[in-house]
This record gives C-alpha cells, sequence and structure tokens, in this order.
C-alpha cells in the first residue's frame, strides 16, 4: 500500500531527477554534448563487466575531468591514492550529470570506491558503481547488478530506485539534488527491487 508519505518522496524523487535531466538536455541543445560515449551499448559501457565488480579504500587526492576514450563527452573523475601508494583514475560519469558538491567530496577526503576496473588506450583505469565517504556519505552510480548507469534510465526507473531511500530527510530537502547522493541510511524497509544499492557483495 503506498502511504501519503511514500507518495510525496516518489514526487519530491521525480522532480529532483527531471532538473538533472532537463539541465543535460539544455546543454545539448547548446551544441555541447551531454553523454556521447557514455550511452548503455557504447564502447565503454561494454568495458563495465559486473563479473568483476570489486572495492578499494584510498584518500581522494584530486577531482579530475577525464574523457576516457577518444570523442566521448567531458567526464568527472577521482584521483585516489590507496594505503600501499598506488594512485588510481576513478571515472564517476559525464560531467553533465555527475556533481560531487551536494556530496561535499573534496580532496583529502577517505573513501570506499566500487566498481571495475578497466583498460583502454593502453590505460588503466576504475569506473565506478558508488562512492562512498565515511559511515554513510555516498553516490550512487551505476545499478550493482549489470552496471547500468542512472544516467541512461528512464524517470520512472529512476523514481523506483531512488523510493528504497524512504522519504527525503531535512537535510535532503533543504540541500535539493537527485536523491542518489545520500547522507544517512534509510529507516524504511526496503522495495521489491533488494538491497543492491546499499550491499556492497550484492552483484
Amino acid at each position: 500500500m503506498i502511504t501519503r508519505q511514500t507518495s510525496i518522496s516518489l514526487l519530491f524523487s521525480a522532480l529532483c531527477l527531471l532538473g538533472i535531466f532537463l539541465a543535460a538536455g539544455n546543454e545539448a541543445a547548446a551544441g555541447e554534448p551531454a553523454i556521447d560515449g557514455w550511452q548503455k551499448g557504447a564502447p565503454y559501457h561494454k568495458l563495465y563487466d559486473p563479473q568483476v565488480y570489486t572495492s578499494f579504500k584510498g584518500t581522494v587526492e584530486d577531482i579530475i575531468d577525464v574523457v576516457p576514450l577518444k570523442g566521448m563527452a567531458p567526464g568527472t573523475g577521482l584521483l585516489v591514492r590507496t594505503s600501499k601508494g598506488q594512485q588510481i583514475q576513478v571515472h564517476l560519469g559525464p560531467k553533465s550529470f555527475v556533481d560531487v558538491t551536494p556530496i561535499g567530496l573534496k580532496k583529502g577526503d577517505k573513501v570506499k570506491v566500487m566498481g571495475v576496473y578497466a583498460s583502454a588506450d593502453k590505460k588503466r583505469f576504475f569506473i565506478a558503481s558508488k562512492v562512498k565517504k565515511g559511515e554513510f556519505v555516498q553516490v550512487k552510480l551505476r545499478r550493482t547488478s549489470d552496471g547500468v548507469p542512472f544516467w541512461v534510465m528512464t524517470m520512472d526507473e529512476l523514481a523506483e530506485f531512488t523510493a528504497e531511500f524512504g522519504p527525503p530527510t531535512p537535510e535532503e530537502q533543504a540541500r535539493g539534488g537527485p536523491r542518489y547522493f545520500t547522507t544517512e541510511p534509510s529507516t524504511q524497509p526496503t522495495r521489491k527491487r533488494g538491497p543492491e544499492f546499499l550491499n556492497d557483495k550484492i552483484r
């Protein structure tokens, strides 16, 4: 049974996500590619193999622009240094879609990054599915089960996913932005789709 509170939550989620898509659409209309090369089925997407899903921890050294393959739209990435001293380039997604500002991600932050390692053009990098900062702050970028990115999902798919976070907190309402940026755990039971967005071990 859908309660009034759940309905309000779904509406809030849809409105936030609609803003993201409208912004991307305006950029594309202005002649600038929004997600060129980042689409499902594109060569870059095929590099994401959910069968080798893994994670690592480290410290953010920089927030950078990335262009994984020639001809792709600019993307947002991180340079993360592991405890063993290895620097890993992490790809988050197209710059027109991914903004880490809402969760305050910055240089020096300790993070856990989940996703897959990939290689192209003699470069090795990490395609992130989710990035966690501290105990609760996280940004979810792709479905853990199959690696499908949120920027190619329909509004209905996104609304269904974000409903699993439960009603927006006062902090989320004040901050605005998409619901898959979250700063605290949901107090609501998960819906039928299951706990994949919080369980790092589920692929």
